[in-house]
């Protein structure tokens, strides 16, 4: 099982208290921000936030959701929705020019899901590609283009991969706050449109 070293920096205490498993798109406030197509601004915000609090360069801190939804709105103008959604070669470079924004250094990597069933990854590629990610302790960002038979997902939407089997190729998703289950199988199988895999690489050690 592929598992982030330290799970907690993934959630996020709510004002009750309880802690959520990541962050909501929704919490953007309407005004200045397009909640409904901030996904991808949202699983950056994850992954970038779980960067910065696993590897102690803390812009800010992040622990309470009014801290968080601070950080997000940091996130939002390197992500905000374009016409056609917001690909995956735009969320590499709003990742990498976050970095150079705030002065850390951080680049990512993506595994492409084409639109032809031909040249996608192989199952066992594609947990390559997942188990780099989480050796170097990172979740995964997911675009998914389109669900296909996978229930769990949704079409033009991104996601945040943490944890991973690699026996059942089961990932445990997190899509706004909530925890589902999806068959990486099915949707490489079956994704009409594809969509693709994105991971952080910390390279300030190189």
């Amino acid at each position: 099982m592929l598992t982030l070293k330290n799970p907690e920096l993934i959630s996020v205490k709510d004002g009750r208290g309880v802690r959520t498993v990541g962050c909501d798109q929704m919490w953007y406030p309407r005004e200045g921000h397009i909640p409904q197509g901030a996904c991808g601004a949202a699983v950056a915000s994850n992954l970038l936030a779980y960067f910065l609090r696993s590897r102690r360069k803390l812009l800010d801190q992040v622990d309470t959701k009014t801290e968080f939804i601070e950080f997000m709105k940091k996130v939002y103008p390197f992500f905000h929705p374009r016409a056609g959604g917001l690909m995956s070669d735009a969320f590499i470079e709003g990742i990498e020019a976050f970095g150079e924004e705030y002065d850390f250094t951080v680049s990512a990597e993506r595994l492409k899901i084409p639109v032809m069933h031909s040249k996608r990854p192989s199952p066992e590629k594609a947990a390559d590609f997942i188990r780099m990610s989480f050796e170097e302790d990172s979740p995964v960002a997911i675009l998914s283009l389109s669900a296909g038979s996978e229930r769990e997902l949704e079409n033009w939407h991104w996601v945040t991969m943490i944890e991973y089997d690699e026996g059942s190729h089961l990932a445990k998703v997190v899509n706004n706050c909530i925890v589902i289950r999806v068959d990486m199988v099915s949707w490489l199988s079956s994704s009409i449109m594809g969509g693709a895999l994105v991971r952080l690489t910390d390279r300030s050690e190189e």
